[in-house]
Protein backbone atom coordinates (compact mmCIF):
# COMPACT_ATOMS: atom_id res chain seq x y z
CA UNK A 1 0.00 0.00 0.00
CA UNK A 2 1.87 3.25 -1.32
CA UNK A 3 1.41 6.08 1.07
CA UNK A 4 3.43 9.51 0.30
CA UNK A 5 3.18 12.42 2.24
CA UNK A 6 4.39 15.81 0.06
CA UNK A 7 5.08 18.68 2.51
CA UNK A 8 7.78 20.51 3.99
CA UNK A 9 6.34 20.16 7.08
CA UNK A 10 4.05 17.38 6.97
CA UNK A 11 2.76 17.49 10.65
CA UNK A 12 2.10 18.75 13.90
CA UNK A 13 2.60 17.04 17.39
CA UNK A 14 -0.51 17.21 19.94
CA UNK A 15 -1.78 14.95 22.28
CA UNK A 16 -5.00 13.76 21.92
CA UNK A 17 -6.65 11.94 24.72
CA UNK A 18 -3.17 12.28 27.01
CA UNK A 19 -1.32 10.03 23.61
CA UNK A 20 0.77 11.77 21.47
CA UNK A 21 -0.69 12.12 17.50
CA UNK A 22 -0.10 13.95 14.84
CA UNK A 23 -2.09 16.12 12.48
CA UNK A 24 -0.85 17.22 9.18
CA UNK A 25 -0.62 20.67 8.55
CA UNK A 26 -2.53 22.79 5.96
CA UNK A 27 -1.18 22.67 2.68
CA UNK A 28 -0.15 18.99 3.20
CA UNK A 29 -0.89 16.46 0.00
CA UNK A 30 -1.49 13.02 1.28
CA UNK A 31 -1.16 10.56 -2.17
CA UNK A 32 -2.56 6.82 -1.44
CA UNK A 33 -2.52 3.90 -4.51
CA UNK A 34 -5.83 2.22 -4.18
CA UNK A 35 -6.61 -0.45 -6.65
CA UNK A 36 -3.93 1.14 -9.40
CA UNK A 37 -5.49 4.97 -9.12
CA UNK A 38 -3.55 7.33 -7.63
CA UNK A 39 -5.62 9.25 -4.69
CA UNK A 40 -4.50 12.85 -3.50
CA UNK A 41 -6.23 14.67 -0.93
CA UNK A 42 -5.08 18.08 0.10
CA UNK A 43 -5.31 19.18 3.60
CA UNK A 44 -6.98 22.47 4.31
CA UNK A 45 -7.80 25.06 7.09
CA UNK A 46 -11.23 23.38 7.23
CA UNK A 47 -10.41 20.16 6.93
CA UNK A 48 -9.87 18.25 3.73
CA UNK A 49 -10.51 18.35 -0.25
CA UNK A 50 -10.17 15.39 -2.75
CA UNK A 51 -11.32 16.07 -6.50
CA UNK A 52 -11.79 19.49 -6.05
CA UNK A 53 -14.97 18.88 -2.93
CA UNK A 54 -14.10 19.59 0.30
CA UNK A 55 -14.58 16.90 2.92
CA UNK A 56 -14.92 17.06 6.77
CA UNK A 57 -13.32 14.01 7.50
CA UNK A 58 -10.20 11.42 6.14
CA UNK A 59 -12.93 8.81 7.06
CA UNK A 60 -15.71 10.07 4.39
CA UNK A 61 -13.02 10.06 1.54
CA UNK A 62 -11.73 6.69 2.30
CA UNK A 63 -15.19 5.77 1.93
CA UNK A 64 -15.87 7.82 -1.28
CA UNK A 65 -12.94 5.86 -2.59
CA UNK A 66 -13.22 2.44 -1.41
CA UNK A 67 -17.02 1.88 -1.40
CA UNK A 68 -16.68 0.76 2.26
CA UNK A 69 -16.24 2.09 5.85
CA UNK A 70 -12.78 3.13 6.44
CA UNK A 71 -10.68 4.85 9.39
CA UNK A 72 -9.47 7.57 7.46
CA UNK A 73 -6.16 7.61 9.69
CA UNK A 74 -5.57 4.11 9.05
CA UNK A 75 -6.42 4.37 5.52
CA UNK A 76 -4.14 7.37 4.37
CA UNK A 77 -1.02 5.60 6.93
CA UNK A 78 -1.16 8.50 9.65
CA UNK A 79 -1.93 5.79 12.18
CA UNK A 80 -1.29 1.90 11.95
CA UNK A 81 -4.21 -0.31 11.87
CA UNK A 82 -4.86 -2.06 15.06
CA UNK A 83 -3.53 -5.33 13.77
CA UNK A 84 -0.36 -3.71 12.62
CA UNK A 85 0.28 -2.15 16.13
Amino acid sequence: MPIRFVSTQPAQLILFNGQPNFVPIAGTQLIREYQGVEHVVTVTRAGYEYRGQPYQSLSAIARAITGTRWNGRVFFGLRPSRSAA
